[in-house]
């Protein structure tokens, strides 16, 4: 019987370019594998299955007492390849069903032609070979749940982080929401408790004056909210698209220092202003203005002595431009993680410092959003009572789509 045995395994191993061709072809007549295999060249169907087959052919080859064990390595690559190659498992279980039959054919055959009457052999071989197909499916289908389980848990964690940037971000609205409207009511309480002071006064003329100076602070207050949340939400709709243009940017930002230069002295603080005296650079120039208006009330607000000082200033070799606005103020704590400079330079939602004015929140919101839209890089350096730098840089140009120029920036002043 040892010879017989050795005989049917080189059988198996002559015919194996055969039985491999005729797997391939079995497998491209499949209604359930056609498509699927018709895409692969013959050298990436077959991948590790020759190994397997000379494996099955020296096992049976090798005596009367050898149990075979397919080679779970060869077998797991196979099932690498077919999860790969986008196999399905019932289409993994075809593909071994198709070799199936093409060795039970190959091995019927050797037997009609040699060894009809050797019973004994046959049924040993057939025994073996069942073994083998019996492994090989058990092993690839605990693959191919394997990669499965592996790939479920990879969408589960895609979906979970999803999950939790979509509720940070709902919270961080909430929280903004609520601080606004609670900023509206305090707008609003105003307004009532002055106009209640009109009805009950006994004393009209002596108290109008401040009443009505309650009102306007109220009115404005409510309205500066008003146009904050406008602002944001058209930022944040897209509406509101960067229009690009030459833009002598020193000119803007002296402008803008001396609109406010009533307010610092008001509290009595100093407002200055560096840089050079043009600065011609391709920009938005109602988007600057915004940017700088809404650090700019915020350092006046805070500082309650010394000096606020905006600047401008080129960077060539950067091919960028920069604004900087510093004071003297309180200072913040910007090593924290939820700290104001981390949410400002990273994607967190900016959320209200603790003791802040109404409106700040958003209004540094705008300001990260405004960043954004003109391709800004902005970063805070501050420190408990040490005062506060905001650094912006803007690019001196844009080529990039969905920030389209209105018209070509000359090259920058020196």
């Amino acid at each position: 019987m040892t010879d017989l045995l050795k005989d049917c395994g080189a059988h198996l191993n002559a015919r194996l370019d055969v039985i491999i061709e005729k797997w391939f072809e079995a497998c491209k007549q499949d209604d359930a594998l056609g498509i699927i295999v018709t895409k692969l060249s013959r050298k990436a169907f077959l991948d590790d299955i020759p190994d397997a087959i000379e494996g099955l052919a020296k096992t049976i080859a090798c005596g009367d007492h050898a149990f075979f064990a397919p080679d779970a390595k060869v077998l797991d690559l196979h099932s690498q390849h077919r999860w790969k190659q986008g196999f399905s498992l019932r289409q993994l279980i075809r593909d071994w069903g198709n070799l199936n039959k093409i060795l039970i054919n190959e091995l019927d055959a050797f037997f009609h032609e040699h060894h009809q009457a050797d019973h004994a052999a046959r049924a040993l071989v057939f025994t073996r070979f069942a073994d083998f197909i019996k492994n090989a499916l058990s092993e690839s289908v605990r693959c191919f749940e394997a990669l499965r389980q592996r790939e479920a848990g990879g969408v589960a964690n895609e979906l979970q982080a999803i999950h939790d940037q979509f509720e940070e971000a709902t919270h961080s609205r909430s929280q903004l929401l609520r601080e606004a409207t609670h900023d509206l009511r305090g707008g609003l309480s105003a307004i009532a408790g002055a106009t209640a002071v009109l009805k009950v006064s006994e004393q009209p003329n002596k108290m109008f004056g401040d009443a009505l100076e309650s009102l306007e602070r109220g009115v404005a207050s409510v309205k500066a909210m008003l146009d904050s949340l406008l602002d944001l939400s058209r930022l944040e709709s897209g509406e509101d698209q960067a229009q690009l243009k030459s833009v002598d940017i020193a000119e803007t930002l002296t402008r803008l220092a001396e609109e406010y230069r009533p307010v610092a002295h008001g509290k009595h603080l100093k407002l200055s202003t560096s840089g050079e005296h043009s600065l011609i650079v391709e920009t938005d120039a109602e988007k600057i203005r915004r940017i700088v208006q809404n650090i700019l009330i915020n350092a006046l607000t805070y500082t309650l002595e010394g000096e606020v000082n905006l600047a401008w200033y080129l960077e060539r070799e950067q091919e960028r431009w920069a604004i900087e606005i510093s004071d003297s103020g309180p200072g913040i704590d910007c090593t924290h993680p939820t700290s104001l400079a981390h949410e400002l330079e990273t994607d967190k939602p900016i959320r209200k410092p603790a003791g802040a004015f109404s409106g700040e929140g958003i209004g540094l919101t705008i300001v990260k959003r405004l960043c954004e839209a003109l391709g800004a890089s902005i970063q805070v350096r501050s420190a408990p009572a040490d005062g506060t730098r905001f650094t912006i840089h803007f690019p001196l140009s844009y080529d990039r789509p969905g920030l389209e120029a209105s018209e070509q920036a000359p090259p920058a002043k020196p």
